[in-house]
């Protein structure tokens, strides 16, 4: 009879655990040598002779079972013992992107070279640039002589204009009056032809006209102008042929 799958797994269990540890050189090859089989894989199986797949023999097919399940957990133990073989923790591999290779060609640096500007040709640095002649600075024109301003000939020193007169009143024709009579009662027949004048300026339509004109006769006569003395009589009598005055002129120029 074959051994039960628990015992024999038990079995396998307890060599494992009795086994001594390995050295650091053996556990560091049984890593590489797991770490190769995980990288590459099992290996193909044979294809030169017999199918790719034969049946197991008879009676042996559980056996062969037992033998597989062994080994599996062998390797499941080993994985787990030498992962607490504390194995010295290796730098993990770093994968770098390949850099793209710059493909840009070194371009030789060309300084522009500043074009000529357009316009007057260039002059050699060494030949000094040639002044242009002076010209001959134009006479100002001189403004024309004028004619001094003709000044206005002074006409002489203008007479002040007297102050307009404020306006006569009867009271003023009535003191005029008084003075006209004061100097013919006085005898002064030049001073009564003065107010006699001034009356007629100030007061030519006032109120005592008649006095004024019988004064002027009488006061041309005693002067010695009898003959224009006379000529006022006339006029004065044909204007005022009742007047009261006519007996004093007529005496003054004597007419009878």
């Amino acid at each position: 009879m074959t051994q039960p799958i628990d015992e024999l797994l038990a079995t396998l269990e307890a060599a494992e655990r009795s086994a001594p540890d390995p050295d650091a050189a053996t556990a560091e090859r049984v890593w590489q040598d797991i770490e190769t089989r995980l990288r590459d894989g099992p290996p193909p199986p044979p294809l030169d002779d017999g199918p790719l797949f034969s049946a197991p023999p008879k009676g042996g097919g559980f056996g062969v079972l037992k033998v597989v399940g062994g080994l599996a957990l062998l390797a499941a133990v080993g994985l787990g013992a030498s992962a607490s073989l504390g194995r010295p923790d290796a730098p993990a591999p770093t994968l770098e992107a390949p850099t793209p290779a710059r493909l840009v060609a070194p371009l030789a640096e060309v300084e522009a070279e500043p074009e000529p500007e357009l316009g007057a040709p260039p002059v050699p640095p060494d030949s000094p640039t040639p002044e242009p002649p002076e010209q001959a600075a134009e006479p100002e024109p001189q403004p024309a002589p004028t004619e001094p301003a003709a000044t206005p000939k002074s006409k002489g020193k203008s007479k002040a204009k007297p102050a307009p007169a404020e306006p006569k009143t009867l009271a003023d024709e009535l003191a005029l009056m008084q003075a006209i009579n004061a100097a013919l009662k006085a005898n002064d027949p030049g001073e009564t032809l003065d107010r006699v004048r001034e009356h007629e300026r100030d007061f030519p339509e006032g109120q005592f006209v008649e006095e004024r004109r019988a004064a002027k006769a009488r006061a041309l006569c005693r002067r010695g102008k009898t003959q224009a003395g006379r000529k006022e009589a006339a006029r004065f009598e044909a204007r005022w042929p009742g007047s009261i005055h006519l007996a004093s002129i007529r005496d003054d120029c004597g007419l009878e």
